[in-house]
């Protein structure tokens, strides 16, 4: 499966895609891992969404999205009796667009760069798009 893309899925245009009200993970192409990642473990975009939030409520204006993923181990780690719970760093630029996606508030919170996989180069969001 291809890695996320830089532009929103051709199919739809950027007034269907808000009319419709069409999910944010059908925005782009996610990597099959991330996505099945995000499948089995449901709860870590909420811890994560929480932590962000959090952090934006007490006025922070960005963060990065590395230091959540480490947060959120920790948080597992010491709530949990789970001993091999493990959250890949390869998902952190995945979370920090799919949170950017799906939380307004949280839109430019996350410092994004170019993200390269199965050739393919990344480096907006889907509403940084033009």
């Amino acid at each position: 499966m291809p890695a996320v893309l830089d532009e929103m899925n051709p199919e739809y245009s950027e007034e269907e895609i808000i009319r419709d009200n069409l999910h944010p993970i059908y925005w782009r192409d996610y990597p099959g891992e991330w996505l099945r990642f995000h499948a089995d473990n449901p709860d870590i975009y909420f811890y994560l969404r929480s932590m962000a939030l959090d952090l934006l409520e007490t006025g922070h204006k960005t963060w990065g999205m590395k230091s959540l993923i480490e947060a959120v181990r920790w948080q597992v780690a010491t709530t949990t009796t789970d001993p091999v719970f493990k959250i890949n760093n390869n998902h952190a630029p995945y979370y920090a667009r799919y949170l950017m996606d799906m939380e307004p508030r949280l839109r430019g919170f996350f410092k994004t760069r170019e993200v390269k996989a199965n050739g393919l180069t990344v480096s907006k969001t889907y509403l940084e798009v033009e």
